[in-house]
């Protein structure tokens, strides 16, 4: 290779690994390593699983009634739901920006005092989905049985409303949090407990582990069996 070519692209490499450098320098300074856990910098970070049975489970960013969660039409806007389940993409997703600054900065800094035991993000197939998610990650059950739906069901469960964060914290730091979010300007929900071996979500949902994962990890080869006819 000439000369003039190694050169530049030495150059070109140093001002991409300058470019790195200075991306990860940002997310230090607003303290995003604290949940990413970017290397070399701190050795305590999250789990997006859940880690012990008994710990309360919260959705941050989302308020209810009581122990209750709406479904509204708009939350299914571009969601996977609407097109698997009704083969339409459609809808404009809405976010609240000043909704999600405070959101992230009290997840944030509840990481960093030690409250959350685990922080799960609700994005593709909406809180149903997110909360599977955690259970199987974690190889444990959730026991969310005693939260109620209003409005469409669907929605509730497989709806994709912005700003939200599923975490799980111990008993005792589940008042400290509550304190943190009020502070910060940050709706939150009770959604249940983590629990053993089963899943439940308010009189909609009722699984063992083992169906769940069953169903979570058969969904693509019986998708691809049922293209291929094997």
């Amino acid at each position: 290779m000439p000369k003039s070519r190694a050169k530049k692209k030495t150059k070109l490499a140093t001002a991409e690994m300058s470019t790195a450098e200075a991306a990860v320098a940002t997310l230090i300074a607003h303290g995003l390593d604290t949940i990413y856990a970017l290397p070399g910098v701190h050795n305590d970070h999250l789990f997006d699983a859940f880690q012990r049975a008994g710990d309360s489970v919260l959705l941050l960013g989302a308020g209810g009634s009581g122990a209750s969660i709406g479904g509204e039409a708009d939350a299914l806007a571009g969601s996977e739901y609407l097109e698997l389940a009704h083969d339409r993409v459609a809808g404009r997703p809405r976010i609240d920006l000043e909704l999600e600054r405070r959101l992230q900065q009290v997840c944030l800094q509840a990481a960093r005092a030690g409250l959350l035991a685990s922080a799960h993000d609700c994005a593709e197939g909406g809180l149903a989905v997110a909360l599977a998610e955690c259970c199987l990650l974690g190889d444990l059950g959730f026991d969310g049985a005693a939260l109620s739906v209003s409005g469409r069901r669907d929605a509730a469960l497989f709806g994709e409303v912005q700003s939200r964060i599923v975490v799980s914290v111990r008993p005792e730091a589940e008042v400290p949090l509550l304190a943190l979010a009020k502070a910060g300007g940050v709706p939150v929900l009770r959604l249940g407990r983590v629990a053993a071996d089963r899943f439940t979500l308010a009189d909609l949902i009722d699984l063992s582990l083992a169906d769940l994962r069953e169903r979570y990890e058969g969904a693509l080869p019986a998708a691809l069996g049922a293209v291929t006819g094997v």
